[in-house]
């Protein structure tokens, strides 16, 4: 799958390292393009300006989006009428939580190395850091769509997944893309669920024991 410019840029700058001080976006851009698209200054600079006015409202649409899922943006806009950002970093109310938003450039260049059966085995971890007493990893292969199974309990009232009480299952279907997905796939992805939820004949290969005989809330991950 073929990967747009605009793309390429904006990728680049979530896994480039920022000072604490404020930056003109344009600037920003510039030094991701000449970092992947071309080592010429001046053909940079023109595309930078060019296409600063689109990826500043991709921007602003992104950073709409992580405050209202409660992830931590890569800017704090300062100026919006002058195209001006400071590195989030600088708003952190610790340093120990600073440290952590340095490495987060290290921890995209990682992802991007892993395989695909890499990245499903990664989502298995990342659910036994969240405390899963089941994990099941699906063969590779004809699973139906679903890559991973895993129940999470909580003692009480959980401060992510909704803030459910547990136990919960989860099932998760991992897509490393370069791109966002299409709605086919995601469609896809919505019969298996309904496939899992009703236990059918071919849901029902994949299913481990446990999994078949809990009756816990059900949640469904995309990564």
């Amino acid at each position: 799958m073929s990967i747009n410019e605009n793309t390429i840029i904006f990728n680049k700058l979530y896994r480039s390292h920022y000072d604490d001080k404020e930056y003109f976006f344009e600037e920003i851009l510039k030094k991701a393009i000449l970092r992947t698209l071309t080592d010429d200054t001046v053909k940079a600079e023109t595309m930078a300006a060019n296409k600063v006015n689109r990826l500043w409202n991709s921007y602003k649409k992104q950073y709409e989006e992580d405050v209202s899922n409660g992830i931590v943006p890569l800017f704090s806009i300062v100026n919006n009428y002058e195209k001006k950002v400071r590195w989030i970093g600088e708003n952190l109310d610790t340093d120990s939580r600073r440290e952590y938003y340095k490495i987060r450039p290290e921890l995209y260049k990682f992802f991007d190395k892993l395989k695909d059966r890499e990245y499903e085995v990664m989502s298995c971890v990342i659910c036994d850091l969240l405390g899963a007493d089941k994990i099941s990893l699906t063969a590779p292969g004809n699973e139906g769509g679903v890559d991973f199974f895993a129940r999470i309990s909580f003692p009480q009232k959980a401060h992510f997944l909704f803030g459910t009480k547990g136990p919960i299952r989860i099932v998760g279907q991992c897509k490393k893309y370069a791109n966002r997905d299409n709605v086919g796939h995601m469609k896809e992805f919505v019969t298996t669920m309904n496939n899992v939820y009703n236990k059918s004949y071919r849901a029902g290969e994949i299913l481990p024991d446990w999994f078949k005989l809990e009756k816990d809330q059900l949640v469904i991950v995309n990564t």
